[in-house]
């Protein structure tokens, strides 16, 4: 029995983001229900963001601009001091962390952590060793001795 839901939604909820997938889902069973394979094709997806982090971000931004503004307005370019300069430049970059919390969260171009893609990854190598192990089990050998019995 097959089961394909062509309008399907997938949604992953990381620490600093959420992570919306569109696209269709097809689910394979056994004769007694149980689930033999599933597959799911992402069409699209979205990453949204805190938009309490975004914000606090952009306010710290815009409050250390003006800060930078009202000093050189005060001072004129050539008054600001070394100080002033170094003072502005580290608020820039404390504010300007946005980029960083977002870089944090690495994904892929399908929206997947790359946690979750090792996942995968593993998940692959331990099913194309079932013969493997199954064998070992069987024969109740090792599995180097298991691989000579399999060739």
């Amino acid at each position: 029995m097959v089961l394909e839901y062509g309008q399907a939604v997938q949604e992953s909820i990381y620490e600093q983001l959420r992570v919306v997938r569109e696209g269709e889902l097809k689910v394979v069973f056994t004769p007694d229900l149980k689930i033999l394979t599933w597959e799911f094709s992402a069409r699209r997806h979205e990453e949204l963001l805190l938009r309490i982090l975004v914000a606090l971000q952009v306010t710290q931004l815009v409050q250390v601009a003006q800060k930078c503004q009202s000093t050189i307005a005060e001072s004129g370019s050539n008054g600001v001091s070394q100080q002033n300069l170094q003072t502005n430049s580290n608020m820039v970059v404390t504010a300007g962390q946005l980029a960083r919390i977002l870089e944090l969260q690495s994904l892929n171009d399908l929206g997947f952590s790359t946690r979750y893609v090792r996942c995968l990854h593993i998940s692959k190598v331990v099913n194309s060793m079932k013969d493997l192990m199954d064998f070992c089990r069987d024969t109740k050998s090792g599995p180097i001795d298991s691989v000579g019995g399999l060739m």
